[in-house]
């Protein structure tokens, strides 16, 4: 459990590097999105890649512990 955190700490924190070089290169200056907008964008990038890695997490954790044996 304590690598998953770990894993899933640095993907998160993989994806804030590359928003924030992205950021700084000027990607983001034609788009005219207010606070609120900005907030929305952010957390349905992070939600979406957290919902991504704890998928595959539980799929790799599932073949690890013979749980894929146990049921086919």
């Amino acid at each position: 459990m304590r690598q998953l955190i770990g894993f899933v700490a640095g993907c998160l924190g993989f994806i804030a590097l590359v928003m924030a070089i992205v950021w700084y290169m000027g990607a983001f200056d034609e788009i005219n999105l207010g606070l609120h907008g900005w907030i929305a964008f952010t957390l349905g990038v992070v939600l979406t890649c957290v919902l991504g890695i704890v998928l595959m997490g539980l799929v790799f954790y599932s073949n690890r512990s013979g749980q894929d044996d146990r049921a086919g």
